[in-house]
């Protein structure tokens, strides 16, 4: 494989954990007699770079758009 393709696969298993992070944040944020510390960091820190990229895609899409 080549370094480009390495690192667009490293990126996409990175993205596929960080969603796998936030749904199991938001699990732990609804189990009951726990303590939800680590639930509230994980969904805050895994939600984190699923907003910036959807930012990201946005902003990308509105500059190809008024080109």
């Amino acid at each position: 494989l080549g370094p480009l393709m390495m690192a667009g696969v490293v990126m996409v298993f990175g993205a596929g954990l960080s969603f796998v992070g936030f749904i199991l944040g938001i699990i732990g944020l609804f189990m009951k007699n726990t303590k939800k510390l680590f639930a509230i960091l994980g969904t805050i820190l895994n939600g984190l770079p699923i907003v910036l990229v959807l930012f990201l895609m946005i902003i990308g899409l509105t500059m190809q758009a008024s080109m």
